[in-house]
């Protein structure tokens, strides 16, 4: 059978192709303040607030280039308006943080 190396040869490309393509974007809520996602194959990051209760509310995340070092992007200009991070390396996780007279609240970290 002469296709069976070209089927192969498909095969094995396929899966080359795949481990090539970048992770897809991350997003994650938290109740009643605010949302975080990732975009530009995850090197930007960005939260909107979500609530109109007056609290700031943040993404805070980590980089590749960077994991130890804990980043902060706030929102503290109400509810529907976003801000965001510049560009950088590949950002390994996010959660929303949401500032709170007595405590911060905070979602849990997707990755």
């Amino acid at each position: 059978m002469r296709y069976k190396p070209l089927v192969i040869g498909a095969l094995v490309g396929a899966g080359s192709l795949a481990m090539a393509v970048p992770a897809s974007a991350l997003s994650v809520s938290l109740s009643g303040a605010g949302k975080a996602q990732t975009w530009n194959s995850r090197t930007k990051a960005e939260i909107t607030d979500t609530s109109l209760d007056g609290n700031a509310v943040a993404v805070q995340y980590y980089r590749k280039a960077s994991p130890s070092k804990l980043r902060t992007i706030w929102v503290k200009t109400g509810v529907h308006t976003s801000n965001s991070s510049g560009s950088g390396s590949y950002i390994k996780k996010i959660r929303v943080r949401e500032q709170q007279t007595g405590g911060d609240r905070y979602s849990g970290w997707k990755s």
